[in-house]
């Protein structure tokens, strides 16, 4: 006689088994305290001399670079009173070294 076992399917056909998912460790927040600001003043004018508007008015005309708050500039009491902005005008043109034109 011929004995033959059943097939156990079971372990082919069962549920299928769960998955493992590791959670992550929470992240650690960090709060930052805000430091209150503090204003600090800016300056809308400056106080020059003589010489110093003359190296502007001679920057001015070798970069060729006029600017409309040139008209503010006002003189009082022997100096020259410049807006802010022409001041930091005069700087960058100063800081800059002026490029040679070739007139080939």
């Amino acid at each position: 006689m011929n004995t033959t076992q059943p097939l156990d399917f079971s372990k082919l056909f069962g549920p299928p088994k769960k998955k493992v998912v590791k959670k992550e460790p929470p992240k650690k927040v960090v709060h930052h305290r805000k430091s209150k600001a503090i204003a600090t003043p800016t300056r809308k004018t400056f106080t020059v001399d003589a010489d110093w508007m003359a190296r502007y008015w001679t920057l001015v005309a070798l970069w060729d670079y006029p600017i409309p708050e040139e008209k503010d500039i006002r003189y009082e009491n022997g100096k020259y009173i410049v807006p802010a902005v022409v001041f930091r005008h005069y700087e960058d043109m100063a800081a800059t070294p002026v490029k040679a034109q070739n007139n080939e």
